[in-house]
């Protein structure tokens, strides 16, 4: 099983004898542009908690500043950080971080991302040196920076601790190919973090809840796909990707042998671990904005309006360990519309009916308080599950969101 050099270890040791963020050892997602990613991120904002995930843009103004911040303690408190960020920018703090990434096949890497490219704003478009129509071959053969780094050879080029293949000013990063040892250097960190693929995501989820660990198992929701089209389908342009990526496809067969050789290492039982950082620890009587809650599931991602809508499909769960034997939540809710049925909506506790009252109601607004219950030892779960979900197309059909949402969370407050 993967095991972390021996300075991260030692680094995490530490951190737990003193109290550090989380407890835990602070997870650094190394995301590779096209490997179902922003999935990944929604499932990291809900163990962690969205207040506790930082998200990096190299290309967003004051990056380089705050990500130095945050590389020398000087940010705030958090568990998980997450960007397109190359593992050589860790430099000597890499040991203050659980390295995580996860690998996709490179063909699919680079069509999808061809795709997401042709449905980008025009001033995407130019910033990556393409016009409105350009072709595949255009896309594919484009010497700009920004997309040639993300076309030849990209899963190499950001796990190799090497910064030249990722300095546009330097020679091997148009040569990428002509270095082999690539591959060497990015299976080298692969063999001693945690990572997994896009093709699996059920397994990758698996190696999570045993190694960091994880209480509970993860959902799987998959965002910002791209439709597929026919240009993968045409013989010269899989051919055009194969010629840019002969590393990356090396890497990504002997990174797969490597999976599926530790998922088979993994028992059927759940790894055992201190809950604390990946589960809700409630304080009576203080209430708690929802980005403020790790351990749940079934939740979209924090909006700036200050809630979060529950996804479709089944129950939306919070897992928490509880302040006292006995205690009241009270959930603070909006909902689709001024009408929606709250009096419907169904709250467990650990499996069982846990009845509720409305206590206040103001147009989309409603707050609801349980009766008192006894919680079990250990990890306990709150399902929520709405009464209905409501398509947004269907109220506005401008609206480019395709969900179907019925009510989204803003806080919780536990009482004795």
């Amino acid at each position: 099983m993967p095991d972390q050099t021996p300075h991260m270890r030692r680094a995490a040791r530490r951190r737990e004898q003193s109290g550090g963020v989380g407890v835990r050892q602070p997870v650094f997602f190394l995301h590779i542009p096209k490997t179902a990613g922003t999935s990944f991120l929604l499932t990291l904002e809900n163990i962690f908690g969205s207040s506790h995930l930082v998200r990096l843009d190299p290309n967003q103004p004051g990056f380089h500043e705050r990500f130095a911040a945050i590389l020398e303690g000087r940010d705030e408190p958090f568990s998980c950080l997450a960007g397109h960020i190359p593992l050589h920018a860790l430099g000597r703090h890499a040991d203050r971080f659980r390295v995580f990434t996860i690998l996709r096949n490179p063909l699919a890497r680079v069509f999808s991302l061809y795709r997401f490219i042709r449905q980008a704003p025009p001033e995407v478009k130019t910033e990556l040196g393409l016009s409105e129509n350009d072709t595949f071959q255009a896309f594919i053969t484009s010497r700009a920076p920004g997309l040639s780094a993300q076309t030849n050879n990209a899963m190499c080029r950001m796990l190799a601790d090497d910064p030249g293949f990722t300095d546009p000013h330097d020679p091997r990063f148009t040569h990428a190919e002509d270095h082999p040892a690539l591959i060497e250097q990015a299976l080298a960190l692969l063999e001693r973090i945690d990572f997994g693929l896009a093709e699996d995501m059920p397994g990758t989820h698996r190696i999570i809840q045993h190694q960091w660990p994880v209480p509970f198992a993860l959902d799987e929701l998959m965002l910002n796909t791209t439709e597929r089209d026919e240009t993968d389908r045409a013989w010269r342009h899989v051919l055009e990707v194969v010629n840019r990526n002969r590393l990356d496809i090396v890497l990504y067969e002997r990174a797969r042998t490597l999976f599926q050789a530790r998922l088979a290492a993994l028992d059927s039982t759940q790894a055992a671990g201190d809950p604390r950082g990946v589960v809700f620890q409630p304080v009576a009587g203080t209430c708690i904005s929802l980005s403020d809650v790790a351990g749940r599931q079934g939740f979209y991602g924090w909006e700036n309006t200050g809630i979060a809508w529950l996804t479709a499909g089944g129950p939306a769960r919070i897992h928490f360990l509880p302040p006292a034997p006995l205690s009241r939540v009270r959930l603070r809710i909006f909902g689709m519309g001024t009408n929606y049925p709250f009096d419907r909506i169904k709250l467990h506790l650990h499996g069982y009916p846990l009845p509720f009252t409305i206590i206040e109601r103001d147009a989309e607004w409603c707050t609801i308080e349980t009766r008192l219950a006894r919680s079990i030892e250990g990890v306990n779960t709150l399902s929520i599950t709405p009464p209905c979900f409501i398509a947004v197309r269907s109220l506005d059909p401008t609206s480019s969101d395709t969900r179907s949402l019925g009510i989204a969370l803003q806080s919780l407050e536990f009482s004795l």
